[in-house]
């Protein structure tokens, strides 16, 4: 084995650390930003024959500031590149100097004919998770370093599209009358109607609801909007609990 071996685990520790230590600035920021009010439910209410309708509306009042969004893009720029770094030096260590890491192949035959070459040189249980991660092999849709790898490709020289969203807990007071209908949950953007509620006009409304408010994703990334902080903290997790110890046993 290599001498430089355990250089590539050194690496990756810090790397995962690092990672930790952006996504925890990025909760404390967060938080303050979200406690200024920036994001808020309002509500209007609206007549429709007997019916009243109340909707809960979310507001923007500012959007997450740069600091966030590189934050959040410094924090997957290193949760990714661990995954790399584990497989070049992994390559390096058995002679192979071809310069890759973890690819995703739409097809087995593009798998085959692209990639396969290139990571014959690494261990057959580290062939096989990639094969694995791969979304042909897959039935619940892209792993989480699949969508990593797209945030990481689509973002690497800038940060990430940040946006509100509403995760909404409800608190009932008194008896909940009529029908209450959530809308959104991620991702919403300013004027989005989050909920709404619908009863008798004549009735008194004697209904909370209670809105936890969070920084999401757009919609439009391959993250789809997930929900930021807890994003980051799977994927760290995922990245530290189950992707470097398959490497670790061949770098130490």
């Amino acid at each position: 084995m290599s001498s430089s071996s355990p250089a590539y685990m050194q690496l990756t520790k810090a790397r995962i650390d690092w990672a930790r230590h952006r996504i925890d600035e990025f909760i404390v920021d967060a938080d303050a930003f979200l406690a200024d009010g920036n994001y808020k439910i309002v509500r209007e209410m609206e007549i429709e024959g007997d019916v009243r309708h109340i909707k809960f509306i979310m507001r923007v009042v500012e959007h997450p500031h740069p600091r966030l969004r590189f934050r959040v893009g410094d924090a997957i720029h290193n949760l990714r590149s661990i995954v790399d770094n584990l497989m070049h030096g992994l390559a390096r260590t058995r002679n192979c100097t071809d310069n890759f890491g973890l690819e995703f192949k739409d097809t087995p035959a593009v798998f085959s004919k692209k990639y396969r070459g290139q990571i014959r040189c690494l261990p057959t249980e580290i062939q096989d998770w990639i094969v694995s991660e791969q979304l042909y092999s897959r039935c619940d849709g892209p792993s989480l370093l699949h969508i990593l790898t797209r945030m990481w490709n689509g973002d690497k020289h800038r940060a990430p599209a940040l946006m509100a969203s509403a995760v909404p807990s409800v608190r009932f007071v008194g008896n909940l009358r009529g029908k209450f209908e959530i809308r959104g949950l991620r991702g919403c953007e300013d004027g989005n109607i989050v909920a709404r509620y619908s009863l008798n006009k004549a009735d008194v409304v004697d209904f909370n609801p209670d809105f936890m408010l969070g920084i999401s994703f757009s919609n439009e990334s391959p993250a789809k909007g997930a929900i930021v902080q807890k994003f980051l903290i799977d994927a760290h997790e995922h990245i530290l609990g189950e992707v470097i110890p398959k490497f670790e046993p061949f770098l130490s």
